[in-house]
């Protein structure tokens, strides 16, 4: 299920629950948060969720696609929660941290 929603620093925002905790939030896209997904959809592998962009007072001004992965049993994950991810073998975390050069092998 979709939950979508635009923010300050974070732009236009999509957050995918997959269940039992699990979600997955995309940050920064370009057109309105609810262009390709309404609030309430199911979203399944291969939906168009959104396209790169650079909304919010977080992007730096330049376009990209802010990515995570998240889980909490119950209630909004905070910093704490956060997971590092991993990108064809390198981890990659930290609070403020940006990588320009990572192309993910996994789409």
């Amino acid at each position: 299920m979709a939950r979508t929603f635009c923010d300050r620093g974070a732009g236009n925002v999509i957050v995918i629950h997959h269940g039992s905790g699990w979600y997955t939030a995309y940050y920064h896209l370009r057109d309105s948060h609810d262009r390709c997904v309404q609030e309430g959809d199911s979203v399944v592998a291969g939906t168009r969720i959104g396209h790169i962009g650079a909304t919010g007072a977080n992007s730096g001004g330049w376009a990209h696609l802010h990515y995570e992965q998240r889980y909490k049993a119950n209630g909004i994950p905070t910093e704490a929660d956060r997971e590092a991810v991993h990108f064809n073998g390198t981890k990659y975390s930290g609070t403020g941290r940006t990588w320009k050069d990572v192309v993910s092998k996994n789409c």
